[in-house]
């Protein structure tokens, strides 16, 4: 089923962006703890305590940031599912409501 505006070529374009933000959303944040946790074993073989609180640092950072990319595609959805409503209930016509339409809907 189509929806005003939503052409067959919009909804391969955002069914093919979903699939790649639910491959980033999903790999980036393993890699990033992966990552994290073999440069923290290195640390802990070196023994060096200087080396052990940079690295401890660093995996810190890391976690922050798979967490944030987890995220990021939650926060967005979230932001379009708000300004969509809000276009709705404004009465204008401004297209915005008609993509966030057709994202929702593939």
């Amino acid at each position: 089923m189509f929806l005003d505006g939503c052409t067959p070529e919009l909804v391969t374009l955002i069914k093919m962006v979903k699939l790649a933000l639910g491959i980033i959303q999903i790999v980036v944040p393993i890699l990033l703890i992966v990552m994290g946790s073999l440069d923290l074993a290195k640390a802990v073989a070196t023994q060096d305590d200087k080396v052990m609180k940079s690295t401890m640092a660093t995996l810190g950072k890391r976690v922050v940031f798979a967490v944030a990319v987890f995220l990021v595609v939650v926060i967005v959805q979230l932001v379009m599912n708000m300004v969509s409503t809000n276009v709705q209930n404004s009465g204008s016509d401004t297209g915005l409501g008609t993509f966030t339409s057709c994202w929702n809907a593939s």
